[in-house]
């Protein structure tokens, strides 16, 4: 089984969880809800390739996920993006038993349909 880390950024101190109920209620993902009625988390799959509304963020919390959980929406095995052209393509992957995907938006991301334990917190600035 292979594991994947995943880093989440926030300004917010979070406690043993991170949750997707929040999606929706900032500027970050405020546009996202356009895009999928499911309520999700983002990841960056790199510590080095962040986009740059996260620079000044205060922490950074690490996650890690079996691999094989999450559909590479690059790679589209199932072709899911051209057959579903328009539709919600989150919501389907969920009914398909994803936890949640990988993809690139220009940097290597991820995002959760569930609630996650957090593995690890850093503080990055004070």
């Amino acid at each position: 089984m292979e594991y994947l880390t995943l880093y989440h950024y926030s300004n917010i101190n979070i406690k043993g969880r991170l949750s997707p109920s929040y999606f929706g209620a900032n500027c970050y993902t405020c546009n996202s809800t356009r895009i999928s009625t499911i309520k999700r988390v983002y990841f960056y799959l790199y510590t080095d390739k962040i986009e740059p509304c996260f620079y000044g963020a205060k922490y950074r919390y690490t996650v890690k996920i079996n691999a094989a959980r999450l559909y590479d929406l690059c790679a589209d095995t199932l072709s899911l993006a051209e057959l579903l052209k328009g539709n919600d393509i989150f919501a389907e992957l969920k009914k398909r038993g994803y936890i949640g995907a990988i993809g690139n938006n220009g940097i290597s991301c991820a995002c959760l349909f569930y609630d996650i334990k957090i593995n690890s917190q850093e503080t990055l600035t004070k």
